[in-house]
């Protein structure tokens, strides 16, 4: 997704459920701030059982997932451990409706619609 795309997407509170809601009717995609990781973590498992309540799948990810794998430099294992993970369960999500990135170090959600 390019930078001016991101940019352009609407920014809500992860309290504004309703506006959530609202977007994901409309098939919108959109960004969402949390306060702290707590919240960050509680709001996506919120959007991804509303995505589904109304009959779309999603896919969620973690933005810096492939970084993890480089963990295989140093101990094999556990790198290819993530890399078999991420694989599974990018299978396990083909042609989602939405993808959530869940960007911890900027306590950010992004929401977006595939269609």
């Amino acid at each position: 997704m390019s930078r001016k795309h991101k940019e352009t997407m609407p920014l809500l509170s992860a309290n504004d459920k309703n506006g959530m809601a609202a977007l994901i009717g409309q098939r919108q995609s959109f960004r969402v701030r949390a306060v702290d990781w707590e919240q960050l973590l509680d709001c996506c498992r919120w959007v991804e059982e509303h995505i589904d309540a109304v009959d779309m799948d999603s896919r969620v990810y973690t933005k810096g997932r492939v970084a993890a794998a480089a963990v295989g430099v140093v101990s094999f294992g556990a790198g290819m451990a993530v890399l078999a993970g991420i694989a599974a369960h990018n299978i396990l999500t083909l042609n989602p409706d939405y993808e959530i990135c869940r960007d911890l170090a900027n306590q950010q959600l992004w929401v977006r619609y595939q269609g």
